[in-house]
This record gives structure tokens, C-alpha cells and sequence, in this order.
């Protein structure tokens, strides 16, 4: 599988897409279907706004910051 992952500043999470066959899924049921889900990011009690996203060369780490002066950089996958 193929995966998208998006910031969302406003939801302090991110939103993690299918784009194995985007447009096979639009074209059975709708662009709605391609959303896997959202993952929480930051700290709580905090609007982190999540900002950027990083991902390692063997893909085994995906990393977050967030605009909030307080935000650190957090591994969303994977142990660093």
C-alpha cells in the first residue's frame, strides 16, 4: 500500500490517505473512502499545530512539528 499523510493544523492531528488507487476508489464509491483515518498529534491541553512532516529514508520513522513555540519534534511511528 501506498500512503499519503497531511498535516491538519486546525484538528492537531494528522489525516493519513490510501493513494495506492486513488482513482479507482473515486470512481466506485467517493473521494471520502480515500481517508484511512486521523492520528493525534502534540500535547494535550495545547493547540500544537502541526505543522511538518518527516519521514526517514527506509520509512521506518514519521516525525511531526507543530507551529506552537512549545512543540517539539514528535516520532508519530517508530522509536528513534
Amino acid at each position: 500500500k501506498e500512503y499519503v499523510f497531511t498535516a491538519l493544523a486546525s484538528a492537531d492531528s494528522l489525516s493519513v490517505v490510501d493513494a495506492t488507487n486513488p482513482e479507482a476508489v473515486v470512481n466506485s464509491t467517493s473521494s471520502e473512502d480515500l481517508l484511512l483515518g486521523r492520528i493525534p498529534v502534540g500535547v494535550d491541553g495545547v493547540t500544537d499545530r502541526p505543522e511538518s512532516l518527516a519521514i526517514t529514508g527506509d520509512k521506518s520513522l514519521l516525525g511531526s512539528t507543530g507551529f506552537h513555540p512549545t512543540t517539539r519534534f514528535h516520532y508519530l511511528f517508530g522509536e528513534p
